[in-house]
């Protein structure tokens, strides 16, 4: 309950102006048990961020099945990916994660699992069709990595920084199947790729 209403306030106030003494009245919790769970303000930020992930990111977004249309199940992984991502409240949280960050070092490992968690569903699809051999994956982590950055974080980034509207637009369809495409074929088992 404490992070739940401590999530709200954040994207009210912002990180500065949310205050715990409002938090604590609002929860009806004592500051003593605040600060027996929370180091400071940071570390609550840390949980909410690490929280938040958690709700967004599912760690099963499908499993590879055989004869199916690999770049249509990627695609629909990646375009949930996104929404999640395009979220608003997502949009303004990954703000003050940056902004909280720098300011707050120890938020980087929250911010880094917040990071990590968006990957890891996508990683572990890729590492089951690197098994079925239906992909040549020597890193799936990387591979994971490779779809976010080339397919989410330009949207993203844009939503980000206000140069476009938070929902899925067609083209961002369009440009997920393309970087889809793109990725199948940088993938593809071939007999004349070596093993290292």
């Amino acid at each position: 309950m404490i992070a739940k209403v401590a999530c709200e306030m954040f994207l009210e106030y912002g990180f500065d102006n949310t205050s715990i003494d409002e938090l604590v009245q609002r929860t009806k919790i004592s500051k003593r048990t605040f600060y027996n769970r929370f180091k400071n303000k940071a570390d609550l930020f840390s949980t909410v961020c690490i929280q938040l992930a958690n709700e967004r990111y599912p760690l099963d977004i499908g499993h590879y099945q055989e004869n199916c249309d690999l770049h249509s199940m990627l695609q629909e992984m990646l375009l949930k990916i996104l929404d999640a991502t395009l979220k608003p409240d997502a949009v303004e949280f990954d703000r003050m994660m940056i902004a909280v960050a720098i300011r707050f070092p120890e938020v980087t490992i929250a911010v880094d699992a917040v990071r990590r968690r968006a990957v890891q569903g996508l990683r572990e699809f890729l590492a089951e069709t690197n098994r079925e051999e239906v992909l040549h994956i020597e890193d799936a982590e990387e591979a994971a990595w490779h779809l976010i950055n080339g397919a989410i974080l330009p949207p993203f980034r844009r939503a980000a920084l206000g140069l476009r509207d938070v929902e899925i637009t067609a083209d961002d369809k369009r440009a997920i199947s393309r970087f889809v495409k793109f990725f199948i074929r940088g993938y593809e088992p071939r007999p004349d790729r070596e093993e290292r």
